[in-house]
């Protein structure tokens, strides 16, 4: 892995590396903050690895994360959300009661007499 694929991985890393690395704190990710040569040599410290341990370590903590299934997103939209419902629920009677008002402004400006213009 190079420095710049760690870094567009980093939250990905960051949320599984204390998985993988049980000693890791949240200090030692905080202070890594992304930086590849930081990181290695952080878990170097705390287990005594050497670097192309660490790197294989990462690589295949990757790999095992790749070959997870993932949920296909309409698997995801068919699970019951209750928030979302009630919230699309708050809209929708937010909508209809400014349509009324709207209808009912409007009906008012037909009920006005037109002025005509003074020539």
């Amino acid at each position: 892995m190079n420095k710049d694929e760690f870094a567009d991985r980093w939250q990905q890393i960051r949320e599984q590396a204390r998985q993988w690395w049980d000693k890791l704190t949240d200090a030692d990710l905080q202070r890594a903050d992304g930086n590849f040569e930081l990181f290695i040599s952080i878990v170097q410290e705390k287990y005594g690895y050497t670097r192309e341990t660490v790197e294989a370590d990462l690589d295949k903590g990757l790999a095992e994360l790749e070959a997870k299934p993932q949920p296909e997103p309409a698997a995801l939209a068919a699970k019951p959300q209750p928030e979302l419902a009630a919230l699309a629920a708050k809209q929708q009677l937010e909508l209809a009661a400014l349509a009324a008002k709207q209808q009912l402004e409007l009906a008012a400006l037909e009920a006005k007499p037109q002025l005509e213009p003074v020539a």
